[in-house]
């Protein structure tokens, strides 16, 4: 498995890398590029949450989808990009 610091990066990238393969995001998508993105934003949250003295990050839930749908047309293509809930 992914250990290490790059280990969230490269494990959302495999997940990315599995969705492409079975046609869920475009073939042409930065994979890598989007789980940098990704993880970089949980990340800084986190760090920022730390810095003020707070064990968790207040909003994470909104702040995650927020996130996600301004990667989403990255890896699903321009117009298609929704959030599915379930």
């Amino acid at each position: 498995g992914a250990v290490g610091p790059t280990g969230p990066i490269v494990m959302l990238a495999r997940y990315l890398d599995d969705e492409r393969t079975a046609g869920r995001i475009r073939s042409d998508a930065d994979t890598l590029a989007a789980a940098r993105l990704l993880v970089g934003v949980a990340f800084h949250q986190g760090f920022l949450a730390a810095f003020d003295g707070r064990s968790t990050v207040s909003g994470a839930t909104e702040l995650a989808e927020s996130a996600v749908a301004q990667v989403l047309p990255a890896l699903l293509g321009a117009g298609t990009a929704s959030l599915r809930r379930g």
